[in-house]
């Protein structure tokens, strides 16, 4: 026995061929033991099922079976990796023997595992029809047979393998080679393709050598090319190389198409390429003149740039099925080395026109600018400009004899250099323009700045600051300079003489106010109606001038600057409570109905300002609605802060007569009144709302307003007060 199992050892490790072990290892079991049938069972792991690669019984194959693992003598030995050793049909039945087709069962049976690395890869079985043939020798005998076949099988399986391996990897080794030369090829054909339309700027000369190459380098016979006209929006012939070369040619020749129109209209309305191996049985397919029966293969591709599709690029051919997958990647390759080259056409002649245009452009510039300079030399006035960089970039002649600089010495520096020349009343002017060059999206559309400047040269100059933006492009900001320095003297002399003036007709004035009530109270005997009449009209009109006077007092502290604020944190709810209660009171004194409404949020913010001078501008707004409207009318003062802003802003809304369009420029100014009947019969000198304005804005607020100039709608006077920040 020893021998044989050597022999056996000997011829299955020594062979390869799966179905030549397994033969080998049946013919050793017979030579070893009794053997009518013989089984050997094999584990799929990737099903997780047994299968019968060899069932022999009396010398007879049977078919190769697959059963579950968990079923069958198989399925047994192989779970549980445990040898088998059966006697009796009882026996051999509860664990399903194999049935050959007989009536009767083997009733001795051995089963043992195959085992490699120790793990059971398949299942070794000798039975007979006789029983009790086998013994526990026989078992070892077997058991010694299974797991050399199981290396055996092993072995061979993986020289299967690595055949198998072997042979797919020279395939693909021959298939890789042969891509690599068509892509090598392709390469080739592209860089030929690239180099043509890179090198000249000629677009028809390079789109046909272009259809040349690639006709020759997938075996084309027609090539052509269609662009989208931008006019039109058709797609026009522009190119073509091929057997039908000599029948449309030229740009604007041959046929056009619109978007959606043929198998060229709908690859540009679907921006997806076409391969069609039969163009007559296409539905897409337009037949027009000599292509309407010699065409039968084509691809069709869109020429895109970026995600625009300018045309289409089509190969043909007269045979059908022609052109393969593989050759659409080409074409669509050199598709967009085309679409890039004719871009690149289009650019270069937009880039071309656009020169010619810039260079025009630059001429006609210089030619204004000189223009420009020579009228800013001209000008009495003196200009400053600054760059984006708060560089001084001009600076007029005029400008330089007001501020002192010379032009040479200023043009290229920071403005900030020469800031001790312009005095310290310009630090509010140099820092509007510094902040407008720092963040230029801190200017806001209608900015502009006015002061005026206490140079240290002694000269008082009004200077206008505003800020030059192109298509929301900060490029700089321009000042205007104004000598006022003989205006201003003027003005306070005028002043001077205006206060002097007020203060000599207050003494008068009052003597005979006091006079007349002395009069009136019949202290110099009794008054008749008409001399009573004459003392009221006396008394009314001292009262209009004393008003005049009072008036003309304020505009001359005011301006002579000897107005100075008290600020402080203001509620502005009270302050307005109070003054329209005092409206209101007169209101029933005078026997003038009217309505007042406050509209204002119980948290307003507070505001920063001097009492009075806040309580004078209210009072005086308030003060002419009322005035100013009929009665039974309707006053309504509304407190609010703007998008939650630093602001609070106030609005005096009445229903009177207002105030007409061609008038409502002047209304600030001095001595302005309408000429409203209702207006002219209410005593007032015009310079309210002048007072109010300096005041406004002396408190760093803002006062406008608004009318439809339609009497019935009123006006609405508007002013501003920053929020009061505590420190």
């Amino acid at each position: 026995r020893f021998s044989i199992l050597n022999q056996a050892s000997y011829q299955v490790s020594t062979n390869l061929d799966p179905e030549q072990i397994y033969v080998a290892v049946h013919k050793a079991a017979q030579r070893l033991m009794p053997v009518e049938s013989f089984v050997i069972s094999l584990l799929d792991e990737e099903t997780d099922e047994v299968e019968g690669v060899y069932l022999v019984d009396d010398d007879k194959r049977a078919p190769v079976t697959r059963i579950p693992r968990d079923q069958g003598l198989s399925g047994q030995v192989i779970t549980s990796g445990q040898p088998l050793l059966l006697h009796g049909a009882e026996t051999v039945d509860q664990l399903g023997g194999v049935n050959y087709g007989k009536p009767n069962t083997p009733l001795s049976i051995l089963a043992v595992p195959m085992t490699l690395s120790g793990k059971t890869v398949g299942m070794l079985s000798a039975q007979s029809y006789q029983p009790n043939v086998y013994t526990e020798d026989d078992l070892q005998i077997l058991s010694t047979l299974a797991n050399q076949a199981a290396v055996a099988i092993q072995n061979g399986r993986l020289f299967n393998e690595t055949e198998r391996l072997a042979r797919e990897f020279e395939m693909r080794v021959i298939e890789r080679t042969a891509q690599l030369q068509r892509e090598q090829q392709n390469t080739e054909t592209l860089l030929r393709i690239l180099t043509e339309v890179s090198s000249s700027l000629d677009l028809d000369r390079a789109l046909n050598r272009t259809l040349a190459l690639l006709n020759d380098a997938i075996g084309a016979e027609q090539g052509t090319i269609m662009l989208l006209n931008a006019e039109d929006n058709l797609l026009h012939y522009r190119a073509g190389y091929g057997y039908l070369t000599d029948k449309v040619s030229g740009e604007g020749r041959g046929f056009k198409l619109k978007i959606g129109e043929g198998l060229a209209g709908w690859v540009v309305e679907r921006r997806e390429p076409a391969l069609v191996s039969d163009l007559p049985s296409d539905p897409r397919w337009v037949k027009t003149g000599a292509t309407s029966h010699e065409h039968r293969s084509a691809i069709v591709m869109p020429l895109l740039v970026a995600e625009d599709v300018i045309g289409v690029l089509m190969v043909f051919h007269r045979k059908p099925n022609y052109f393969s997958a593989e050759l659409l990647n080409l074409v669509k390759a050199i598709a967009g080395q085309v679409a890039v080259a004719i871009n690149n056409a289009h650019l270069y002649e937009l880039i071309r026109d656009q020169a010619e245009r810039l260079g025009s452009m630059l001429r006609r510039e210089q030619e204004d600018a000189s223009r420009s300079q020579a009228i800013l030399e001209a000008v009495a006035d003196g200009v400053l400009v600054t760059g984006p960089n708060n560089r001084i970039s001009f600076l007029n002649q005029s400008a330089a004899k007001i501020l002192d600089l010379e032009p040479g010495r200023v043009i290229g520096q920071s403005l900030d250099v020469f800031g001790g020349l312009f005095g310290k009343s310009a630090g509010t002017w140099m820092e509007t323009i510094s902040n407008w060059s720092d963040g230029p999206i801190s200017y806001e559309p209608g900015d502009t700045f006015a002061e005026q400047l206490d140079l240290e040269n002694g000269r008082i100059v009004l200077v206008h600051l505003a800020p030059v933006i192109l298509q929301n492009d900060f490029l700089g900001t321009v000042s205007i300079f104004r000598d006022i320095t003989h205006e201003v003297e003027v003005d306070r002399l005028k002043s001077e003489f205006v206060a002097t003036v007020s203060h000599e007709l207050r003494t008068p004035m009052t003597s005979i106010r006091g006079y007349v009530d002395v009069l009136l109270m019949g202290a110099a005997g009794a008054v008749n109606e008409n001399q009573a009449h004459f003392l009221h009209i006396i008394k009314n009109n001292t009262e209009r001038l004393n008003i005049l006077v009072n008036d003309l007092l304020d505009v001359s502290r005011i301006e002579s600057g000897r107005v100075t604020l008290s600020p402080q944190a203001l509620d502005l709810r009270e302050i307005a409570e109070d003054v329209i209660g005092d409206v209101l009171r007169r209101s029933q004194e005078e026997n003038k109905p009217m309505a007042l409404s406050l509209d204002a949020p119980k948290r307003l913010p507070h505001v920063y300002g001097d009492v009075e001078r806040v309580r004078q501008i209210i009072g005086n707004l308030i003060d002419n609605a009322y005035h100013y409207t009929p009665e039974n009318g309707t006053i309504t003062v509304r407190l609010h802060s703007p998008n939650g802003g630093n602001e609070v802003q106030v609005d005096v809304k009445d229903n009177g007569v207002g105030i007409p369009v061609e008038d409502q420029n002047r209304v600030f100014e001095r001595f302005y009144r309408g000429e409203h009947p209702l207006v002219l019969s209410t005593p007032g000198t015009g310079l309210g709302l002048s007072i109010v304005k300096q005041i406004v804005e002396m408190h760093k607020g803002r006062i406008w307003m608004k009318s439809t100039g339609v009497p019935g709608d009123g006006s609405i006077f508007s002013f501003t007060l920053p929020i009061y920040e505590q420190q």
